[in-house]
């Protein structure tokens, strides 16, 4: 059974499917983390606030100040591949959110449950530490 996680607002427009950390300079809301930002604290829902109409171009998970769904702790989910991942690898943030693969030093996000190339969607299980060596 997956953790209960804390209701989230979006401090920023929010793409699915991306790793986010808590915005500390505001309550409850979280931000698409970058490369060896602060501790992550789960991955955006895979859906968007829209419906699946041709004409949008840029669909999100929710806009700045709207509630927005956070897979935590534990839970296995979709997160985009921003490089080659292998079965089993540590995943951290890179820009925008995506997933890469962890390097010393920075927080890892999840292991990954499958290989995918570059693109591609990644299932993780959501985790939370700091890499060593």
């Amino acid at each position: 059974m997956p953790l209960i996680n804390p209701n989230y607002v979006a401090g920023e427009d929010l793409y699915p499917k991306r790793i986010v950390k808590r915005d500390t300079t505001e309550g409850n809301s979280v931000l698409m983390s970058d490369a060896g930002s602060s501790t992550p604290v789960g991955v955006t829902v895979n859906g968007t606030r829209e419906a699946p109409i041709p004409s949008v171009s840029t669909a999100y998970a929710a806009l700045e100040g709207e509630p927005v769904r956070i897979h935590g702790l534990g839970d296995v989910c979709e997160v985009e591949a921003g490089e080659a991942l292998t079965d089993g690898c540590e995943v951290m943030a890179g820009t925008n959110g995506v997933a890469m693969v962890a390097t010393a030093g920075n927080y890892v996000a999840g292991i990954c449950q499958k290989a995918v190339d570059s693109g591609d969607d990644a299932w993780i299980q959501v985790m939370c530490y700091q890499k060593n060596a």
